[in-house]
C-alpha cells in the first residue's frame, strides 16, 4: 500500500496530507507504536472535520506512521489523568494542568462525517486503536497488521 503524500501538513502527533481527491491523515508517533492520546485523538478528529469540509476531498485515508497503526492507548499519558482527589488547586503536576481538556466530540465522529473514512493498517492495532479502526467506512490491512 502506497500513498503519494503532496503538500504534509505536521500537527504534533497527527500527519495530513492531499493526493488529488483523497485526504491522507497519519497517526504519527511512531516511536510508541502511534499509541492513542487525548492530543492524537483531538489532532485527528480535527483533521478529519478539515477534511470533511474540504469540497476538493471525496474520502479520508487514516493509516499510522512507522511499523504499527495504533497500540492502543499510551500507558505513559494515563498517570497525567488526573483524579477526584487531584482535582484540588495546586495539586495537579505540570503534565496534568497542560494536558488538552478531554475530548467533547463523538468517538464515533467518523460515522458522522460526510465522506468515507478509510482505514490503511499498516501494523499491529489494538485497544481504542482497533475500537476506533472499527468506526472507520472500511478497513485494508497489510499482512503486518495483527
Amino acid at each position: 500500500f502506497f500513498l503519494n503524500f503532496h503538500n504534509p501538513i505536521l500537527m504534533s502527533s497527527v500527519l495530513t496530507a492531499k493526493d488529488g481527491p483523497v485526504g491522507i491523515v497519519t497517526l504519527n508517533r511512531p516511536d510508541r507504536l502511534n499509541a492513542w492520546t487525548r492530543q492524537l485523538q483531538s489532532e485527528l478528529f480535527d483533521a478529519l472535520e478539515a477534511f470533511d469540509h474540504d469540497e476538493g476531498i471525496r474520502v479520508v485515508v487514516v493509516t499510522g506512521a512507522g511499523r504499527g497503526f495504533c497500540a492502543g492507548a499510551d500507558m505513559d499519558g494515563l498517570s497525567s489523568v488526573s483524579t477526584s482527589s487531584d482535582s484540588i488547586a495546586g495539586s495537579q503536576s505540570r503534565e496534568q494542568r497542560s494536558a488538552p481538556p478531554p475530548e467533547t466530540r463523538s468517538f464515533l465522529l467518523a460515522q458522522q462525517l460526510s465522506k468515507p473514512v478509510l482505514a490503511a493498517i499498516n501494523g499491529p492495532v489494538a485497544g481504542i486503536g482497533l475500537a476506533w479502526v472499527l468506526t472507520c467506512d472500511m478497513r485494508f490491512a497489510n499482512k503486518a497488521a495483527k
